[in-house]
């Protein structure tokens, strides 16, 4: 039998094969350690343990000189979650923005003005935030019109700063748009009484802003001056318009009007005089083609609560928004006798904290003269804020308040932040 053998150069031929496959399969492994560091350190900014994923982050942009500026970027985001914008700032030293895309020169600037802002330089916050950003994803973009809106109001323009909140706010739902809206009026109460209505004597009557110049004067009392249109043509009457152009205008009288209130129930005494009030001014109406007026009975539904503060006046607690697993309240004083002249509250806070003018999960035991709120931060309740509030017979005062900022997957009392021995 022949035994069939390969010629020396095939041999040789096969051999260099080999060598050749064996460094292919060497190729493979070698590109491990490329990408498993980048995605240890992806994991760990995922995970929340930013400081060692900020490192990470940094060793990465000091051995790979092509993706550098990226990588200090990241650093620098993990620094910022990590709240500690001094290290952000050393990490973006440096980075040039031409070897970023255009979202990552986005989040340099936001980091950029927030670093500045903090420094006490508005101007430059806003410097850096002057870029189109109808482009960029809606996060991003919530943060820019925050950034901003702060930074305008750091400069002391308290009405751009609302206008810029404004805007923001039909990108906001639940707890963070009542937060965004808390901030907008408490942003134009510092303007003052007298500036808002300058301010609003310049706006169009349509103007989005209209509507938070009111409410944040109502905080002091006053309010703007009501337009009431008496319309006194027939509809389609042609009445010459501007530049010389004829328009049609004129008016539908109603026929019709409803009022709905809640007739029953702790409310009862708050909607009777409203209906009288309604039903007065009717009559007092010169015009003589009067509308019928119909008075239904909303009902009295858990969102709102009524109770008796004192023997002059009622605590309210309306809802203003719901979310998944939690509602926002807003809390309003009334006297008895008088509760057209009703009045939102505000309820103090911690030092250095502003007042809190909207509550989640509201509750009111008049037996004890306490009032409750608890936020959660996610549904299972393991974590977020808890406070009570105590009726002194003239004011609430904050009596306790506690907070629970991670949230560890079983239920325990959230540390106190505060705790007044008021008797």
């Amino acid at each position: 039998m022949k035994i069939c053998r390969p010629s020396r150069p095939v041999f040789v031929s096969l051999l260099a094969l080999c060598g050749l496959l064996s460094g292919c399969v060497a190729l493979g492994p070698s590109d491990e350690p490329e990408v498993a560091p980048a995605a240890d350190a992806e994991l760990l900014y995922r995970q929340g343990d930013l400081e060692h994923a900020a490192q990470a982050f940094m060793d990465l942009a000091a051995t790979r000189a092509d993706e550098r500026d990226h990588y200090r970027l990241r650093a620098a985001e993990a620094y910022r979650e990590a709240g500690n914008l001094e290290a952000a700032a050393q990490a973006l030293a440096g980075v040039r923005p031409r070897r970023l895309n255009a979202e990552e020169s986005a989040r340099l600037a936001l980091l950029d003005g927030e670093i500045a802002l903090a420094h006490h330089d508005p101007a430059r916050t806003l410097e850096r935030l002057n870029f189109a950003d109808e482009t960029l994803p809606l996060p991003l973009r919530q943060r820019t019109y925050e950034l901003r809106a702060r930074a305008q109001a750091a400069s002391g323009d308290m009405m751009a700063s609302a206008r810029t909140r404004a805007a923001l706010n039909r990108w906001l739902g639940g707890a963070d748009r009542a937060q965004n809206e808390l901030q907008l009026v408490d942003t134009l109460r510092k303007a003052g009484p007298d500036q808002l209505k300058q301010q609003a004597a310049a706006l169009p009557p349509g103007d989005a802003l209209r509507p938070w110049l009111n409410q944040a004067l109502h905080g002091s009392g006053q309010a703007l001056p009501q337009l009431v249109l008496r319309p006194n043509q027939a509809v389609g009457t042609l009445i010459p318009g501007q530049n010389n152009v004829v328009a049609r205008e004129g008016y539908r009288p109603a026929q019709r009007v409803a009022i709905l209130l809640p007739m029953g129930g702790p409310l009862k005494g708050v909607s009777q005089p409203i209906r009288d009030g309604f039903i007065a001014a009717r009559f007092g109406d010169e015009n003589p083609q009067r509308p019928d007026v119909r008075t239904y009975d909303s009902g009295d539904t858990p969102q709102t609560q009524a109770e008796r503060l004192d023997e002059h006046d009622a605590l309210i607690l309306v809802e203003c928004y719901r979310g998944a697993y939690q509602s926002g309240y807003r809390i309003f004083r009334a006297p008895v006798v008088r509760p057209a002249n009703v009045r939102m509250i505000s309820l103090p806070s911690i030092p250095g904290r502003e007042a809190e003018t909207i509550l989640t999960d509201a509750e009111f035991h008049p037996e004890k003269g306490t009032l409750n709120h608890f936020a959660k931060g996610r549904g299972i309740g393991d974590c977020g804020e808890t406070a009570e509030w105590l009726f002194d017979g003239k004011d609430f005062v904050l009596s306790t308040m506690a907070s629970e900022p991670r949230c560890p997957g079983v239920l325990m009392e959230f540390p106190v932040l505060w705790r007044n021995d008021y008797q």
